[in-house]
């Protein structure tokens, strides 16, 4: 990333007013969390180049990730009205924009491009299908809502290759790896270090929410999403050929799990010197519980869990920006959220107490008391900025980066049932586990 932001560079020492130039800087900027260095430098693109939309659409990220949602609006507005099948920019758009009317002016577009547009990309059919599908949920005309989604997942499926097989076998290695005789080996390894926050579970479970609610202590700072565990396993199974993940666990000694412990607490100090708690909020942790455990035993780490088909509907309409191969196709979505809970079921078993489970309905229902039992679990006081947590100022990045903006809501409660037909596929798997 800092040789691209090098060579973009190189490029406007050149030619200073290359415009193209400016915006691919403020892309890698604002990938390394250089938000100010960014916006200036798509400010720049701008006064060099004034319909380029790309600059519009890439400004109006950095506001909504900042919680300066009418900016982001105008922006997405303004990268539309210059480039009018930008479909990203529609996305983009309907993702913080609440639709009221049928005879919208975007909407309205939205669905001329949609089937008028012959040689659309399946890129572009696909990102106006899931902004179609948010459009016509806000209206509430939850058939052809579900049409559009369906649409759209069915052609983000085909992009890849995926088998549900390879994850189960996955998550059976790791319960084999992570057995109770492991644990009963390694009483007392790793760091003792208490700075990391784990805030886990399924994407779209209210992960963004507990850390919001928790970035808004004095004490804490919100980290975000981090890929610093996921790199950590990668690169030790790179160097340890002979085994992979989680095999490769098996053969590290007291000294090896405590320099891992060390090498990620080095790591996300770097996110902040000073405070007491900081948080990771990568949802796909929950994976690697039993190894925080024993490299970070004095970790928090908290399990957020939500009612399992609004969970699941949730991950369906949304387009995440990283790998979630599981998520386009009912059937496959369900069987993973069934390898998920009998994961965290063999946590729960055998590290009893070391998890807080948090259940997203009960929060909604009942903040106060819910929160105050959360600060509690993490050894923090009372501070009454965590029940306006919406008032919090900071970069969130992730696919709830519009609810966290606003004060609790339980408008998303049981709206599967909304599409309980159409959801069947799903719910037959679902409720099969429970039985």
């Amino acid at each position: 990333m800092n040789a691209a932001a090098g060579s973009f560079s190189q490029a406007l020492t050149v030619n200073p007013d290359y415009a193209v130039a400016h915006g691919n800087l403020g892309n890698t900027l604002k990938e390394q969390g250089n938000l100010d260095g960014a916006i200036a430098s798509y400010h720049r693109a701008l006064s060099l180049k004034p319909d380029y939309a790309e600059a519009y659409n890439s400004l109006g990220l950095i506001f909504c990730e900042l919680g300066k949602q009418d900016d982001a609006i105008g922006c997405y507005r303004k990268a539309i009205s210059l480039k009018p099948d930008y479909a990203r920019a529609y996305r983009n758009l309907t993702s913080i924009e609440k639709f009221t009317a049928a005879l919208d002016d975007i909407l309205l577009a939205m669905e001329d491009l949609y089937y008028k547009k012959k040689d659309m990309s399946d890129a572009d059919r696909m990102d106006l299908g899931f902004a179609l599908g948010k459009a016509f949920e806000d209206l509430k005309n939850y058939d052809k809502a579900f049409a559009f989604l369906l649409a759209a997942n069915r052609l983000k499926r085909k992009s890849y290759e995926y088998s549900i097989e390879a994850d189960h076998d996955l998550f059976e290695r790791i319960k084999n790896t992570f057995s109770r005789e492991f644990f009963a080996s390694h009483q007392g390894s790793g760091n003792q270090d208490r700075t990391p926050v784990f805030i886990l579970g399924m994407p779209r479970s209210g992960t963004t929410l507990v850390e919001q609610i928790l970035a808004s202590h004095p004490q804490v700072f919100g980290a975000g999403e981090l890929m610093l565990l996921g790199d950590m396993i990668n690169n030790n199974s790179a160097r340890i050929k002979t085994q992979k993940f989680p095999e490769y666990i098996l053969d590290l000694d007291m000294d090896a799990l405590e320099k891992m412990g060390a090498e990620y607490i080095e790591k996300i100090r770097g996110y902040s010197k000073n405070a007491k708690y900081i948080t990771d909020k990568m949802p796909h942790n929950f994976m690697y519980v039993g190894l925080i455990r024993i490299i970070l035993p004095n970790a928090k780490v908290i399990h957020c869990t939500r009612s399992p088909m609004d969970n699941c509907f949730s991950i369906f309409k949304t387009k995440f920006w990283g790998t979630h191969a599981y998520a386009y196709q009912l059937d496959e979505l369900g069987r993973y959220y069934n390898l998920y809970r009998d994961l965290m079921a063999h946590w729960e078993k055998l590290l009893p107490g070391f998890m807080y489970s948090l259940q997203y309905e009960e929060l909604v229902s009942d903040q106060e008391n819910r929160t105050k039992s959360l600060l509690d679990f993490c050894g923090l006081s009372w501070d009454a900025a965590c029940m306006d947590f919406h008032k919090t100022r900071r970069r969130v990045s992730t696919a709830s980066v519009t609810q966290v903006r606003q004060p609790i809501y339980k408008d998303s409660v049981e709206l599967w049932k909304r599409y309980e037909k159409q959801l069947e596929p799903l719910k037959k798997i679902v409720y099969e586990y429970s039985k």
